[in-house]
């Protein structure tokens, strides 16, 4: 009976060990980012206000993600199969690889523009265009989060 107990546990235990494995082997093999966005796009620079919390998008090696970004999705979270990027605020690499992230806006961002010229910002001033994210940094945004590229090494 012990030696039938002992035979199953060790198989429990290699199933679990795989699996294990294989967890770290996927999260090794895609890039993680993890955003904040706002509720509304009157929130301001840098600041995700409103209640989404932070959402996170694992994307595999060599593909894009694209994000829904209109206006109708500003207060939805992602539920695992469906992913926004409206009113993107903060968003940071907290994976190992770098991150490319297509930052896009309908049109010039006014107060974007005037915000970069009172506090001396370097981002993008037209507010749109490919940012590259090194792992295990940070970049603030008042624009939405089109796409998340995890570039093949």
């Amino acid at each position: 009976m012990l030696a039938r107990f002992s035979g199953r546990l060790s198989l429990v235990a290699l199933v679990a060990l795989t699996l294990g494995a294989t967890a770290s082997t996927a999260t090794a093999q895609s890039c993680t980012l993890e955003y904040q966005r706002a509720d509304n796009m009157w929130a301001a620079f840098g600041r995700p206000d409103g209640a989404l919390g932070r959402e996170t998008v694992a994307v595999p090696i060599g593909t894009t993600k694209v994000l829904a970004t209109d206006w109708k999705y500003e207060k939805k979270r992602n539920d695992g199969t469906n992913y926004y990027g409206s009113h993107l605020r903060v968003v940071a690499n907290t994976g190992t690889a770098p991150v490319q992230v297509l930052i896009v806006s309908a049109a010039l961002n006014l107060s974007t523009m005037l915000n970069n010229v009172m506090t001396g910002s370097k981002e993008l001033s037209w507010n749109s265009g490919l940012v590259t994210i090194a792992p295990g940094t940070s970049r603030l945004f008042k624009s939405d989060l089109g796409e998340v590229r995890c570039p093949k090494a």
